[in-house]
């Protein structure tokens, strides 16, 4: 773990999540409440390299104790970092109630992803029980965790669970209809591009209306590794290189359908605890746990 270094037990040597948290919460400090704030704060845990100061890798100690991890602790130090940034979380919320702002603010948080269980645990997450992790398109992968809170969410959508379609892009029109900003595109239009594809969550954060306008949320490509290009080596992807990574490779309808096209990897399913000793390296392609379609 980090150990706590000469710019203050907080910053841990440089920690860089620690020092993202000193910032925001110098930002709330100072802001004058007699006018609007919009902070969007993108933290880089829980993401890999795992890495996590000392005092909170000790919290998850039991979990070494128990002796099922990887040898290199990827699920103790991934459990540690996600309670780092759950209190700093917890300590710019503080602030913000500090400040008389909290009964006005609206927090969203969400992830981009699911967790990742490539190379057999090394990312140290766990998506049990959905199928699948990040980079690929199952649901481990793509139904991402998120929650909203803050003074200004209506008291009778506290506490609820909300279960209908939001993508990390209907933000954007949510925000633009908050703000009163009209979110179209113009120059996209005077180019003749389509519309954006975001739509305005804000009558279902306000419990107006609990049906999501989202009929359906395009899938994008899943990721595969292109590496025809190293010696002696031959490629994960069936897919032109052209289209990696861009292209529609499938759809999730309302109705409950839900179609994928060309190769997935991380097909499998985790346990209760996983990563753990158990777990054995693979490929990123691995015929015995991915599926083409």
């Amino acid at each position: 773990g980090c150990k706590e270094g000469p710019l203050g037990d907080h910053w841990y040597h440089g920690y860089e999540d620690a020092i993202m948290e000193e910032q925001i919460l110098s930002l709330v400090e100072s802001h004058n409440t007699s006018v609007p704030l919009f902070l969007f704060w993108a933290p880089h845990m829980v993401h890999t390299p795992l890495q996590v100061p000392e005092s909170f890798m000790s919290k998850f100690d039991f979990i070494k104790e128990k002796g099922n991890d990887l040898q290199r602790q990827e699920r103790q130090t991934y459990a540690a970092m996600v309670n780092f940034i759950d209190e700093a979380i917890g300590n710019v919320t503080t602030m913000l109630k500090a400040k008389g702002m909290w009964e006005d603010t609206l927090m969203v948080f969400t992830a981009d992803n699911g967790g990742p269980v490539y190379y057999s645990g090394d990312g140290g997450a766990n998506n049990y029980p959905l199928r699948g992790g990040k980079m690929g398109n199952f649901e481990g992968g793509i139904r991402a965790n998120a929650f909203v809170s803050g003074g200004y969410l209506p008291e009778k959508a506290q506490g609820t669970k909300y279960e209908g379609f939001v993508t990390g892009w209907d933000w954007y029109a949510t925000f633009s209809e908050l703000a009163g900003v009209d979110p179209m595109d113009a120059r996209a239009a005077a180019a003749g591009l389509p519309p954006i594809d975001s739509l305005s969550m804000v009558d279902v954060l306000m419990g107006r209306n609990y049906t999501s306008p989202r009929e359906e949320i395009p899938i994008g490509t899943a990721h595969c590794r292109d590496t025809e290009s190293e010696p002696g080596s031959t490629s994960d992807c069936r897919m032109p290189p052209r289209y990696h990574n861009f292209s529609v490779g499938g759809v999730i309808r309302s109705d409950g359908l839900k179609i994928m096209v060309g190769d997935h990897s991380q097909a499998g399913w985790q346990g209760v605890y996983y990563p753990n000793r158990t777990t054995t390296r693979t490929k990123c392609f691995d015929p015995d746990i991915n599926l083409r379609f």
